[in-house]
């Protein structure tokens, strides 16, 4: 029973960095109408056309993601 804490704090160290890994991946390997749609969907517009410059910032949005959850990997795991 003493073990059950420091794993369950282990695991949420862990799920934090690679929920957001994998989110930053999934985005990054979207299309662009896949964008549209996803971003259509969270604004509420049917119809809704993203021009490559906003395509390209939400690519950056999507590398983001990938960077946070390296840096936090990097924080909670190596640097301890």
């Amino acid at each position: 029973m003493n073990q059950v804490i420091p794993i369950i704090i282990w695991s949420i160290k862990v799920a934090i960095p690679t929920i957001l890994f994998l989110i930053g991946v999934q985005l990054l390997i979207v299309s662009h109408s896949k964008w549209e749609t996803i971003v259509g969907k969270v604004v509420g517009v049917n119809d809704l056309e993203i021009s490559k410059t906003g395509f390209v910032v939400l690519k950056v949005f999507a590398l983001m993601f990938v960077a946070a959850a390296v840096g936090i990997a990097y924080v909670l795991f190596i640097k301890e």
